[in-house]
């Protein structure tokens, strides 16, 4: 099957891990460049501010990228973020390719009834706008085994902080560091702030290196935040994955991915958190058998493999 992505396929990015995924299930998978550049962050600023300040040259581009989407002669086109115009999707319709939409931080607007199906992780959200219409359904992040896995052993005493940096989860690290702990940032959605910080940030890491991080580090802290449906973002999977040790807030989902104090552990409070940090530390052996239950799990049940197959399936119904 020919399936175009139009995001830029930047190391490690959800649009590298579903392309070279569906080439290894032997799909046609493709990214044109043009199009990618387009929807970059710069490309996205770029139209939205040519939708202002002028709309027909907004409208020349969605052409555009429709013209070129089309010419690919694609079975099914899949971005990774909702900023694609609604024409590009209106004018593939009559060519019978699929838009498929797999973005958890998605807008409500009426622009989500332009897409054939909207995956989401949040169930509650899947729920509302299946309510207006929308073919919204529920699916979780992955991992890609490719580099999401154990190569590296815990020798160290850090704690890494994952997920988009809020001021809950800054004074979580202050409270952390505050208490003696090594903490560090993992650097994917890191601010300039974390550079000034006492506990900094790591180099933004991808792949192997991001995977070793993970396994050599004494635990992986993933807490809410407010603008998160919950703790089970792209790391949740990528961390367990590479046999990091998963210290996770509590939440429903959790234990829809995972046997909790067997592939990862789960606090609910400080003093949980504070046991889980102290009993990693006198108790590795232990660690190491969650840490492998939890790697386990996922190759087994949460890879981009079995996302996609899940996807593709519901394209050929």
């Amino acid at each position: 099957m020919r399936i175009v992505v139009v995001n830029p396929a930047t190391s490690d990015s959800v649009a590298d891990n579903v392309l070279t995924t569906l080439d290894a299930m032997g799909h046609e998978a493709m990214s044109d460049n043009l199009i990618a550049a387009m929807h970059s962050d710069a490309g996205t600023a770029l139209r939205t501010l040519a939708q202002r300040v002028a709309p027909a040259g907004a409208s020349l581009l969605a052409e555009f990228c429709s013209n070129r989407l089309i010419a690919t002669h694609a079975a099914v086109v899949i971005s990774c973020t909702q900023d694609v115009h609604p024409l590009v999707l209106e004018n593939l319709k009559p060519h019978c390719t699929r838009v498929l939409l797999w973005d958890n931080d998605v807008r409500v607007d009426s622009a989500l009834s332009h897409w054939d199906i909207v995956y989401l992780s949040d169930r509650d959200l899947v729920t509302k706008l299946a309510a207006r219409g929308v073919d919204a359904r529920h699916l979780h992040r992955a991992a890609n085994p490719l580099w999401h896995r154990p190569v590296a052993e815990q020798f160290n005493h850090t704690l890494l902080l994952t997920g988009k940096f809020c001021g809950r989860r800054r004074a979580l690290m202050d409270r952390l560091h505050t208490s003696g702990e090594r903490v560090r940032a993992e650097a994917e959605h890191s601010h300039t702030w974390t550079s000034r910080a006492p506990w900094g940030s790591n180099a933004k890491l991808t792949r192997i290196d991001k995977s070793r991080a993970f396994g050599q580090s004494l635990a992986i802290v993933n807490c809410l935040s407010p603008l998160e449906s919950g703790p089970l973002d792209a790391r949740a999977f990528e961390a367990t994955a590479a046999g990091g040790l998963q210290l996770v807030e509590h939440h429903d989902s959790i234990a829809e991915c995972f046997e909790p104090n067997r592939e990862l552990l789960v606090w609910n409070s400080w003093d949980q958190l504070v046991e889980h940090i102290a009993r990693a530390k006198r108790e590795p052996g232990v660690m190491r058998a969650i840490r492998a239950a939890g790697s386990s799990r996922v190759f087994a049940n949460h890879t981009y493999r079995h996302r996609l197959e899940r996807v593709l399936h519901d394209v050929e119904q």
